[in-house]
């Protein structure tokens, strides 16, 4: 599995990113700042339109968003992940979130043939960026 996507490339996501091109993984990612698209860019990750690119590019997406209700539109939504991953594929859930959300997300995506990982991260900016 080298086909990685990452939605979200805030502080977080962006050392999710760096760390994972500089491994070999091939990333496609998405933010809604264009300044954040730019330097994912420039990091040699490959830009995705939507939500669906970065499905339809990955094996596994990491989704480090801001909160609950962005998590399920981007993994549940009409245009989101749980469409456009390949089946067997998987869902890293790194945003924090409430526990019940997570349940939630799980539950609904029962029976699609795509995977969820619940996945907590900490170290703040320095941390994902790789740095001690």
């Amino acid at each position: 599995m080298k086909r990685t996507g990452v939605i979200g490339l805030g502080d977080m996501g962006s050392g999710l990113a760096k760390n994972l091109i500089k491994n070999g993984f091939d990333v496609t990612g998405l933010d809604l700042s264009e300044e954040r698209m730019s330097a994912f860019i420039e990091m040699g990750g490959k830009p995705a339109k939507d939500i669906a690119g970065v499905g339809a590019n990955a094996d596994a997406v990491f989704v480090m968003v801001m909160n609950g209700n962005q998590a399920k539109s981007v993994i549940l939504g009409e245009c989101g992940l749980i469409g456009h991953i390949p089946k067997g594929g998987v869902v890293v859930l790194t945003a924090t979130i409430k526990p019940s959300e997570a349940r939630d997300i799980a539950e609904a995506m029962a029976g699609s043939g795509v995977h969820l990982i619940d996945s907590p991260v900490s170290g703040g900016f320095p941390g994902a960026q790789g740095e001690p």
